[in-house]
């Protein structure tokens, strides 16, 4: 049975707590400095690729809902950065004044004295270079990178900014035109190579496929009435993507609305409602865009702690319990609040 998303009774946060989980998993064996894992059912992705997309499918069916229900620019705008910035900038912050003096393998005056270590604020901006240095900072890791999870939000924002142009420009028109769009994005993803093309610091290809998730989880929002949401829909979606597969001819462009499907009809599926009570969900909090954009650095410094020796499990379950803990505080004391001035 699936009920409406208006209703408190979905998995929304239950399903961006798995997506922010398996971000963590595969991030794990490449700061590791191994290959990471690839999705057994679409080997050519990774088990954070799937986390991404779960994130971008959502943010489209929940922004959407947002603007339909308003349609005001400001206070979709308000709500927008309200739920980016406030924990982006402490994450920022934290690497900078905490992580970075705690890593660096140069003397904290050299630190605080280098340029770059207040160019890293820039990361705050998203369209900015987002894997900008820290100087010294895990420059002897697998990955000297401070935080790789970051360069999603660019895209993800500017998804938001999609969405408030199309609606404030088109209206009630807005339910035809993202088909529309669909249509013509999704023979262009089985054919279109990474790297091709770049707009600013975004890749052509990572655009086509994150906009079709997004826009696939809009419709999936405004044709919801005349959608069904149903288990032997799922059952036959999961059956014809296996035996494409298994026929070793799974076109690329076939996933978009079926993983998109599955994705909402299990965001709406209420036979996982007592999981929420399991892990007490309501009490621990929407903690998800915490656990991702916190995990990177603190999993960079369990590498780092063990000498570029780490295992990918090593990195994944000591890392785990200061992520859980910095994602919670972050969503109590500072994420909540901020969303309450919407």
């Amino acid at each position: 049975m699936v009920k409406s998303s208006s209703s408190r009774q979905n998995n929304f946060d239950l399903l961006r707590l798995l997506g922010a989980l398996l971000v963590i998993f595969s991030h794990s064996y490449a700061i590791s400095g191994y290959g990471e894992p690839k999705l057994f059912f679409y080997p050519r992705e990774t088990y954070g690729w799937l986390g991404v997309i779960i994130f971008f499918t959502i943010s489209g069916y929940l922004i959407t809902g947002s603007w339909m229900r308003r349609q005001h620019v400001g206070s979709y705008l308000k709500a927008r950065a309200l739920r980016i910035f406030p924990a982006l900038i402490l994450v920022v912050s934290l690497s900078i004044f905490i992580l970075g003096p705690l890593v660096t393998t140069r003397s904290l005056t050299n630190y605080f004295t280098d340029n770059k270590t207040y160019q890293y604020f820039g990361t705050v901006f998203l369209y900015l270079d987002n894997n900008l240095p820290l100087p010294g900072v895990f420059e002897h890791n697998p990955i000297p990178v401070v935080n790789g999870s970051l360069w999603t939000l660019q895209y993800e924002f500017s998804l938001y900014l999609v969405i408030l142009g199309l609606g404030s420009l088109l209206r009630a028109k807005l339910r035809y035109l993202l088909p529309v769009l669909i249509l013509l994005m999704l023979p262009w993803y089985g054919t279109y190579r990474a790297g091709e093309h770049y707009l600013g610091n975004m890749n052509g290809f990572r655009i086509l496929e994150f906009s079709s998730y997004f826009l696939l989880g809009a419709c999936l929002f405004l044709y919801k009435k005349w959608i069904p949401l149903k288990p032997t829909l799922v059952g036959l979606a999961v059956a014809l993507w296996t035996v494409i597969t298994l026929a070793g001819k799974s076109p690329p462009w076939l996933l978009l609305p079926t993983l998109a499907y599955l994705i909402i009809f299990v965001a709406l599926y209420q036979g996982l409602a007592f999981m929420h009570q399991a892990i007490k969900l309501e009490r621990i909090g929407d903690i998800s865009y915490g656990l991702y954009i916190f995990a990177f650095p603190i999993q960079g410094l369990v590498v780092w702690a063990l000498h570029g020796q780490a295992t990918p499990w090593q990195t994944t379950l000591l890392a785990l319990p200061l992520i859980v803990s910095l994602a919670a505080a972050s969503w109590h004391f500072l994420e909540k609040k901020a969303l309450a001035l919407k």
